[in-house]
């Protein structure tokens, strides 16, 4: 039987190697060794800072709660 198809894009939390912005929000600032949230993106990968990063998940966990639950 085959493998069913992902309805999650690859992600990531890792350690910031580098100081920069939040791809959601230029305004937040991400210090290198601050934990990031990044998600594949075609070829590479976009950072987000960890209040951006959770409420993304908080978001994206509502939705499919309610895809599940139709």
């Amino acid at each position: 039987m085959a493998k069913y198809k992902s309805l999650l894009v690859p992600h990531r939390w890792v350690a910031a190697g580098r100081a920069r912005k939040c791809y959601h929000s230029p305004g937040h600032q991400i210090n290198k060794g601050d934990r990031v949230l990044e998600v594949k993106v075609q070829m590479g990968w976009q950072g987000y800072c960890r209040p951006c990063g959770q409420e993304m998940i908080r978001v994206a966990t509502e939705e499919l709660s309610k895809v599940a639950n139709a």
